[in-house]
């Protein structure tokens, strides 16, 4: 089971981390999750085969006369199937726990308890090891791997717009290599319709700045041609699927950073989207890490002087900060 579910812990880390993007690895990874736990061709496994070992063969949860954990595991398919063994799941559960108080009251009462003298609970019912019916966990890895394909491809069935613009504009993604080209026309034309609408309004800003600053009419229409000029045959998007794709290692801010004159408003828009954590534990350590520094001994720290502590903490592998006295 450990080595089953070893990839959700490696790829948690992964998106959880702060100091590269995160945003850009959510659709790939789970992509990649997807195939690891997907029927297997070499195994005869299919979709059909998954439904059964989750819903039996009829389509329903199988039943047995003997209590197994099987239907503790969280079934995927529907959300109504889904719903309904999590339904069932705390039903059995509050079940379970009536019972047992019931059964602590039948034996205070036999014991003779007076209600107006409390008596300690008995020490027997803590050493009292509850004797549980054997499971069958023949095949239970199987089904493990049934359920969690099933659930992935229902909970995760369509990338949302801001996550395939992410991906995109990830230089090490780009391609869509990793899932045989799917997505990659969505995607694109996302960015092509953020990128028209960016392009739309920065030769304006561009060409004012220049009306406002110079007085020769020469340069106001050199400035007018140059524009209708990079309109017509200047694509960013295009130039940016020209460029070599970049190694999984590389850090694609970087990247932009270099290419940012050859593609400056797409630069732009993949600072905007590559800065979107994919998940809230950047922000929970930072609480945390705020938590630490003010402590019952510095409640008279201002708010400012917190900031630039928490600040130096975070960024202190980019710069000394702590320089050399000379």
């Amino acid at each position: 089971m450990i080595v089953t579910l070893e990839p959700f812990k490696t790829i948690t880390r992964k998106i959880s981390g702060a100091k590269y993007p995160t945003l850009s690895l959510v659709i790939p990874y789970m992509y990649l999750l997807k195939n690891n736990f997907a029927p297997n061709e070499k195994e005869n496994e299919t979709l059909d085969t998954y439904f059964s070992l989750i819903y039996g063969s009829n389509g329903e949860e199988e039943d047995s006369d003997v209590a197994s954990d099987d239907e503790y595991i969280p079934s995927g398919g529907t959300r109504q199937y889904w719903q309904h063994s999590h339904r069932q799941f705390h039903h059995q559960r509050r079940g379970n726990t009536r019972n047992r108080g019931q059964s602590r009251g039948r034996g205070r009462r036999r014991g003779g308890a007076s209600t107006s003298h409390p008596v300690e609970s008995n020490l027997d019912d803590i050493n009292t090891v509850e004797y549980l019916q054997p499971v069958n966990t023949e095949g239970l890895l199987q089904k493990v791997r049934a359920a969690i394909f099933l659930s992935l491809d229902e909970l995760w069935t369509v990338p949302s717009n801001i996550m395939l613009v992410a991906t995109f504009l990830d230089p090490r993604f780009k391609n869509f290599d990793w899932c045989n080209g799917n997505g990659k026309d969505e995607a694109k034309q996302l960015v092509q319709e953020l990128y028209n609408a960016k392009k739309d309004f920065l030769p304006r800003n561009s060409i004012n700045s220049i009306i406002s600053s110079s007085d020769d009419d020469d340069d106001i229409f050199k400035a007018l041609k140059v524009n209708k000029e990079r309109v017509q045959d200047d694509d960013e998007v295009m130039l940016y699927l020209q460029q070599k794709q970049v190694r999984l290692k590389d850090d694609p801010l970087k990247w932009w950073s270099v290419n940012e004159i050859t593609l400056p408003i797409l630069a732009q828009i993949a600072r905007k989207y590559l800065s979107i954590p994919a998940a809230s534990v950047p922000s929970e350590r930072l609480f945390s890490d705020a938590g630490n520094h003010i402590s019952a001994r510095r409640t008279r720290l201002s708010p400012e002087l917190v900031n630039k502590m928490l600040f130096l903490k975070r960024n202190s592998d980019i710069f000394d900060i702590f320089p050399p006295l000379n």
